[in-house]
């Protein structure tokens, strides 16, 4: 169902009416075609968070692929229905991830992935240079609860710093506000340290990305990796 302009992808009666008659959708990429440059970034006994999982497979896939920690949530309860009964075997919560503090206890997760979650959010930003206010404020509420339900970055055996993992169509010029959380400060802020890293003072992470580079040799879409400090 299309909506009739982008800005209904940020609200929750447009993803209730889609989701009770679509059987799946598979936003910007699939597993299969960020496999190679995701599973470098995953251990096989990560716990492992997916916001904004909707209907897509990408959860299973990653519990086929050998991650069976993953907890996907939707603020959907409608999708979380179908998909706890498409795929029981994995674990599935109605949940806002605007608001994950009033979901998990801090320090649950190594691993947080977002794949195209944020990017219904920012649908809503207008001028992408000057964003509207709320659309960086829910934004910024969801890189908190990220941060928030990370675990400590000395965790785990051997030590491996805890991941916010984004796949996106945003620019870096444009994404990379959002997850330093630095609109409102001059654009120098986003600038790289003198060891090559965007760091985000705000989230206590660095920052960095690459290019998805397609089946066709063409590369649209960004993966964003966060790496707790």
């Amino acid at each position: 169902m299309i909506p009739r302009d982008n800005q209904q992808y940020a609200k929750r009666e447009y993803w209730d009416e889609r989701f009770a008659s679509e059987e799946s959708y598979e936003w910007l990429v699939s597993f299969d075609g960020v496999k190679g440059q995701l599973t470098p970034l995953l251990r096989e006994q990560d716990d492992i968070l997916v916001v904004g999982c909707g209907n897509s497979s990408f959860s299973a896939d990653l519990f086929d692929a050998g991650y069976r920690h993953v907890t996907s949530i939707d603020y959907s309860s409608r999708v979380i229905e179908r998909m706890t009964a498409r795929y029981p075997q994995l674990k599935w919560l109605c949940a806002d991830m605007t608001k994950l503090e009033d979901s998990f206890p801090a320090g649950s997760f190594d691993v947080v992935i977002d794949k195209a979650a944020m990017d219904a959010l920012v649908c809503e930003e207008g001028d992408p240079w000057n964003p509207n206010e709320s659309v960086v404020q829910s934004c910024d509420a969801m890189c908190r609860g990220v941060r928030h339900v990370l675990k400590p970055s000395s965790a785990g055996d051997p030590p491996s710093p805890s991941r916010f993992i984004q796949i996106s169509f945003a620019q870096p010029h444009f994404r990379r506000r959002y997850l330093l959380g630095t609109h409102g400060r001059p654009r120098e802020a986003d600038k790289p340290n003198e060891e090559g890293l965007h760091v985000s003072e705000k989230y206590q992470w660095t920052l960095r990305h690459q290019d998805i580079v397609s089946e066709s040799g063409a590369f649209n879409n960004f993966l964003y990796v966060c790496c707790c400090m």
